[in-house]
């Protein structure tokens, strides 16, 4: 998939002379993964989205005087816009609503709708520190050891606060009302990067080590979130 797009200010900013796309629209190329091409200066025939939306005014020009709701408006629009879809195009020779439905058959499905939806919201996007909780709305959630430094992204939906890494569901937390929320398999790796496995430990024991370490952790973290309500 390719996106193209006019060179507006919300899109690139100009660096001595230079063009230079804003991190915002390098974020929505990979969470799409589809490049984004800057149209080239006055050159509408790589867009000619303006020059198309002046063609329809003129189109409506033999219906001038003759309405007089904004519902006849609409109506004379539809009915023009069918017959463009139906005639042949002059670059093709073949109607645009066939060349349509071709070309939907090459189009993949588009990426997770709330990855997209998120460039609609005011989502919170953070950067994972070493205690590998991020913070929404004052409570932490915990992510996977290998995003730490890394820029995430917070969209609640339905009761759940989903954490997403580019395009990909890094992992999923219920909202909750206690101030920290870690999953036990992050917790775990967690605690392998503070406590260094002895020479002489056979792996199975060191696993079994974090592991009750990490159940002992967690257990006395959610009985002081008990005693404090």
């Amino acid at each position: 998939m390719k996106i193209k797009t006019d060179n507006m200010s919300a899109v690139v900013k100009m660096t001595h002379g230079h063009k230079k796309k804003l991190p915002v629209i390098r974020e929505f190329e990979k969470d799409t993964e589809g490049p984004i091409h800057l149209c080239k200066v006055r050159n509408p025939q790589s867009k000619g989205k303006c020059e198309s939306a002046n063609r329809f005014v003129s189109w409506l020009k033999p219906y001038e005087n003759e309405l007089e709701t904004e519902d006849e408006l609409i109506e004379a629009i539809k009915t023009i816009n069918r017959q463009i879809n139906q005639e042949s195009s002059r670059t093709t020779g073949m109607p645009r609503n066939v060349l349509m439905k071709k070309e939907k058959e090459h189009l993949r499905p588009l990426t997770k709708r709330h990855i997209l939806d998120s460039y609609l919201k005011n989502v919170d996007t953070q950067e994972v520190p070493s205690t590998l909780l991020v913070t929404y709305k004052g409570h932490g959630y915990s992510v996977p050891k290998k995003y730490i430094g890394k820029r995430v992204k917070l969209v609640e939906t339905d009761g759940f606060l989903q954490i997403y890494y580019n395009a990909g569901l890094v992992c999923t937390h219920a909202l909750s009302d206690q101030p920290l929320n870690y999953k036990s398999e992050h917790y775990v790796e967690g605690l392998k990067s503070s406590i260094e496995k002895k020479a002489e430990e056979a792996e199975s024991d060191y696993e079994e080590k974090i592991r009750k370490k990490a159940e002992t952790s967690l257990k006395r973290m959610k009985d002081l979130k008990g005693k404090a309500k």
